[in-house]
């Protein structure tokens, strides 16, 4: 078991400005065990708030927050536990409840967690006490008066696509005594990211809820690889996938253009953008090839010229994310709103600044089990090309 330094939003709010991309790519997806302030990036925020290193440092402690990630939990045989499916919960009107989701949403300022299962696809708000954070444990008074117990050290983050296991969540007051996150997209996701202190004990885990966070993330995953349209209305959808990353073609201050693909045909949603295929070649050159690369140039040439593969805008902050990213690197996009441009006879594929609705962009383990079945994907479509051409 180990402790994590994990940013809080405040801090983000405050030195945003003053932080490097490369302390903040680490920030945003939580890789980062070192002090996430340079010493540049420290002074010049003492210089302008006159403050001494020591009040700096203990300022940067109180916004930091921990929590417990634990690589290997206890697996107990006994099953004390049980949990509900989204739909049992949704027609319940009092009682406490313990269930499993996949997160889509969480909106703090609105205290609303946005979840779904395979019972509850159309998904299910859970929408808190107000003053109440369900990222952190608190105790039975604080709860009411929505103020932080002493004991409390940190925040669980929960962001899109994670899986989370709630107990003890009191309707219709919809208050929790214990969160777990579990993150599907590493190559173990069974390492449990959860709060422990005085009043609130490490959780314990069963046989059962190893097998819960597995159906949850195949479900998941298939969600993820089924390309599927969330229909908004007749010009304007959205849309959820897991993607393999292939070049940046636009590049500017606050606006990205990225080339994707999943080994599947899109040509019936097809974007406006075609050709192209030198400027992949000449990035996927940069990254460290199998044996048999997939992406010769007249492989990539078939992509392009057929528009089998994605271009999507990126916009702001998650702009900023999308430059880190390398050839080949594999990644599931939240929230890509995806417009009919009839005029043009194509779509386009735009992802907003905000993180409104979930918004999101996670990186993929290519270990995990999204990964895998990514790669298999891309790797069979890539077959079925060559079969075509003998």
């Amino acid at each position: 078991m180990s402790t994590q330094e994990i940013n809080s939003e405040n801090l983000l709010e405050q030195i945003m400005s003053k932080v490097s991309n490369d302390h903040i790519f680490k920030i945003f997806e939580n890789k980062s065990n070192e002090t996430i302030i340079n010493d540049n990036e420290q002074n010049d925020i003492e210089n302008e708030e006159g403050l001494t290193d020591e009040a700096f440092q203990e300022i940067l402690n109180t916004l930091y927050t921990k929590v417990i990630i634990s690589s290997k939990p206890k697996i107990t045989d006994i099953e004390t536990t049980k949990y509900l499916k989204i739909e049992e919960v949704s027609k319940l009107k009092s009682g406490d409840v313990n269930l499993y989701g996949v997160v889509m949403a969480y909106r703090e300022d609105r205290n609303k967690l946005t979840l779904m299962d395979e019972t509850f696809p159309t998904k299910y708000d859970i929408v808190f006490l107000k003053g109440y954070d369900p990222r952190q444990t608190l105790d039975e008074y604080s709860l009411y008066i929505g103020q932080k117990s002493k004991d409390v050290n940190g925040k669980v983050p929960i962001r899109t696509g994670d899986i989370i296991r709630i107990e003890n969540l009191c309707l219709p007051e919809n208050i929790a005594a214990n969160v777990v996150i579990f993150q599907p997209f590493k190559f173990d996701p069974f390492s449990p990211i959860y709060i422990s202190n005085s009043t609130n004990p490490p959780p314990l885990f069963c046989k059962g809820d190893l097998d819960r966070v597995k159906q949850l993330i195949e479900w998941n995953n298939e969600q993820l690889l089924s390309f599927k349209l969330e229909m908004q209305n007749k010009k304007q959808s959205f849309l959820n996938c897991a993607f393999q990353f292939l070049a940046i073609i636009s590049n500017n201050e606050n606006k990205s253009t990225i080339v994707v693909w999943n080994g599947q045909d899109h040509s019936h949603l097809a974007t406006y953008k075609a050709g192209l295929y030198s400027i992949l070649e000449y990035s996927l050159q940069q990254c460290v090839q199998c044996d048999e690369p997939i992406y010769t140039t007249e492989y990539l040439r078939y992509l392009c010229e057929s528009r089998k593969i994605i271009y999507i805008d990126v916009y702001g902050f998650h702009s900023v994310l999308a430059k880190k990213l390398k050839p080949l690197d594999m990644i599931v996009l939240y929230n890509i709103k995806v417009e009919n441009d009839k005029p043009v006879q194509c779509y386009r594929y735009t992802f907003q600044e905000s993180f409104e609705f979930g918004r999101d962009i996670r990186s993929v383990d290519e270990e995990s089990l999204l990964g895998k079945k990514l790669l298999k994907n891309i790797k069979q479509h890539y077959n079925n090309w060559l079969k075509s051409k003998s």
